[in-house]
């Protein structure tokens, strides 16, 4: 929630900004959801993005004072860091994309 309210409050309204989002943290929170993201980023990236946008309407709902520069930034980004690894590699041609953790194909 500290990440939003800065973002909130951050001046400008056209950077880009990350909010991070360990996907190891996530993994134990919602496996399916961790396990959407690594293997479908494409789709799964800009609806999170849409929640970002939704998170930050809530947080400048609940926040009792807002300056006059405190917006709802459009341009929050889902930044993923803390990939699960597989530690099954071995059956893994070499070069090949290696499958999360959470592939429970193994």
């Amino acid at each position: 929630m500290q990440e939003l309210e800065a973002i909130i409050g951050s001046p400008d309204a056209l950077q880009h900004y990350g909010v991070p989002v360990s996907l190891l943290a996530l993994a134990n929170q919602d496996a399916e959801l961790a396990a959407e993201l690594l293997h479908s980023p494409a789709a799964s990236l800009p609806l999170m993005d849409q929640a970002l946008v939704v998170a930050q309407e809530d947080v400048m709902a609940r926040l009792a004072t807002c300056d006059d520069e405190a917006c709802v930034k459009v341009r929050a980004h889902v930044a993923c860091h803390a990939q699960p690894r597989c530690r099954l590699r071995s059956h893994l041609r070499r070069g090949a994309r290696a499958k999360s953790c959470l592939c429970k194909e193994h």
